[in-house]
């Protein structure tokens, strides 16, 4: 940790000795440039701040310290050592660029934005920095001001990342005109995403019974929702007839990791290599159909699916749109989230629907038993929403508002990680607030250190409701698994439909509502049957759960492997076409 810097202390001294110490910080700052160009970042970082020892006004030695603390994850000596750099030096735009992002990494987003805002006053021109003040505005609920400096920081710089975080948060809201929001993603295809000019001859060969080589693409093969429902899918796959690796793009393996890689034949580390390498280790090894589990979100490998390094490609899972990437022949869905007729034309791949469902949930293990209603012991329903605060959009709150309004003597718990931070919480409490609801019927909570913990907290609401037009995914299944009841409205996009998708797999379409007068009616209505003496038992929803298709791996994954023959055959169909 180090010391704020006082800018009005004086340092007394003798021409020469202070000559002697200039040169000393020069040598320790030569020795810290050539450190940090061999990336040996600890000693960099600890020269650098003997020459702030020396001379605490050296902004740019600060500056330096304050880096290379964010790189090495040291975000309290980072925050510490940026301050010191601003100090000195008011006018050090990046200075400002390395405090608001350790600011945002400890989840201080209200603090961060405006220090983002300051960086930006003085560099205006600097993409990195409108991302990353995109990145905090969504942290805290405003996905709309986050598209704002998104567009500001793809237009500065058309770089790949900036185009996908503006296409991910654009999900966040019901399109007025679906056909803009694809051609956005066309955009982003055309831009970074064009195949070779020069076609690459495949070594896979044409046989429709052979054994396949699967590949699965992602950064999120750790604890992260993907790995909830690719994990069923990996244990259940077939090994004499399919040949699975996965190429892990993550950044910090976990246990989870650790754990799907046992489950697998080849395991790939891909984190930080080049694209042109990974496709040559993917051309290597053989792929046959290569399937991308992240869409554009944060730590996706588009650009290696959009130089078709194998001879089928799909995107599954993790990403509830098109790609736009032309190289990606397939999107794994269903006809619930994705009608027949209404989807495909929004689409640069083709639609394949599976028949019961386009995900399979897996519970962590030793998930807390269903616990009984808390409105018996309360006397009063809670409801809930553990989601992401991007999705909580102001039509969400009032919507929600006007339920608390109609039962007056209910509570809304609200659980989301952003609420670590007391600004975000402050602000969404407002937001009710102006709505009518007393913040007494209000709690509104930061992230559990366990996933058990996390769902533990289910035992103390009654009824979820999801959000919309961007439903929950993972916070669905986890509240129907706790034995919680799921409102949800039906929308018009794959992401505000995916709660039908998951509710008809458990038979409980009366909780799917058509529009938000018939939401806030189910709302009221299964608050009633809930109140009621004596109310609806939790734990049968958790059995139901258990034995429907929404959990029956072995059947999912057969599906899955089905819809992979059928493709390798087409695939081989048209080689031989080609070959006559």
């Amino acid at each position: 940790m180090y010391a704020v810097f006082d800018k009005n202390c004086s340092y007394p001294g003798t021409i020469k000795s202070m000559a002697r110490q200039q040169n000393q910080i020069a040598s320790l700052k030569m020795q810290a440039h050539k450190q940090l160009q061999a990336n040996r970042l600890r000693e960099a970082g600890e020269l650098y701040h003997k020459a702030c020892q020396l001379d605490p006004r050296d902004a740019d030695a600060w500056h330096n310290v304050a880096y290379i603390c964010l790189q090495l994850k040291n975000m309290r000596g980072a925050e510490v050592a940026a301050r010191n750099a601003i100090a000195v030096n008011p006018k050090l735009p990046a200075s400002y660029t390395v405090l608001g992002a350790a600011l945002h990494s400890q989840h201080r987003y209200g603090e961060a934005i405006p220090v983002f805002e300051q960086g930006l006053q003085l560099k205006k021109k600097n993409p990195a920095v409108y991302n990353n003040l995109g990145n905090s505005y969504l942290e805290m609920g405003d996905p709309a001001e986050a598209i704002r400096c998104y567009r500001r920081a793809e237009k500065l710089k058309p770089e790949a990342r900036y185009h996908s975080n503006l296409l991910m948060t654009l999900n966040y809201f019901e399109p007025e005109n679906p056909t803009e929001v694809y051609e956005e993603h066309r955009r982003w295809g055309q831009q970074h995403g064009q195949p070779p000019k020069v076609k690459r001859k495949f070594g896979s060969i044409a046989d429709v019974q052979r054994r396949l080589r699967i590949g699965y693409v992602s950064p999120d093969l750790r604890e992260h929702p993907v790995a909830c429902f690719l994990e069923p899918l990996l244990t259940s796959h077939d090994h004499d007839k399919f040949h699975i690796t996965c190429y892990s793009a993550v950044a910090s393996p976990d246990q989870t990791t650790a754990r799907l890689r046992g489950l697998v034949d080849d395991w790939r580390n891909i984190f930080g290599e080049p694209d042109e390498q990974v496709i040559r280790q993917i051309r290597a090894d053989g792929i046959d159909i290569l399937v991308d589990l992240s869409g554009h979100t944060a730590g996706n490998r588009l650009k290696v699916f959009a130089q078709k390094p194998a001879p089928v490609q799909i995107t599954y899972l993790g990403y509830p749109n098109t790609t736009g990437v032309p190289a990606i022949d397939y999107r794994l869905t269903d006809a619930l989230t994705d009608p027949p007729g209404k989807s495909d034309r929004y689409h640069s791949e083709k639609l394949v629907r599976l028949p019961q469902g386009f995900l399979c949930y897996q519970p962590p293990a030793n998930t807390p038993e269903v616990a009984p209603s808390p409105c018996v012991q309360n006397g009063y329903i809670t409801f809930g929403s553990f989601n992401n605060l991007a999705k909580i959009t102001p039509q969400v709150i009032s919507t929600w508002a006007a339920i608390l309004q109609e039962l007056p003597d209910t509570r809304l718990l609200i659980k989301t990680r952003s609420f670590v931070d007391p600004g975000t919480r402050q602000q969404v409490q407002a937001l009710l607030s102006e709505q009518g609801i007393d913040p007494a019927r209000l709690e509104l909570r930061g992230p559990n250190p366990s996933v058990a913990e996390h769902l533990r907290v289910y035992n103390e609401i009654d009824i979820a409701l999801d959000t919309f037009p961007y439903n929950g995914t993972t916070t669905t299944c986890e509240a129907l698994w706790m034995g919680v009841p799921v409102i949800t409205r039906a929308g018009q996009t794959h992401a505000g439909r995916v709660g039908v998708s998951l509710l008809t797999q458990l038979q409980k379409e009366a909780w799917i509502a058509p529009d938000l007068q018939a939401y806030i009616a189910g709302a009221v209505t299964l608050a009633g049957r809930l109140s009621a003496k004596p109310p609806l038992a939790r734990g049968p929803l958790r059995n139901a759960m258990a034995g429907s298709s929404l959990c029956n791996a072995a059947a999912f994954t057969k599906t899955i492997e089905e819809a992979y023959r059928k493709m390798w055959a087409d695939w081989c169909s048209e080689t031989a076409a080609k070959s006559q």
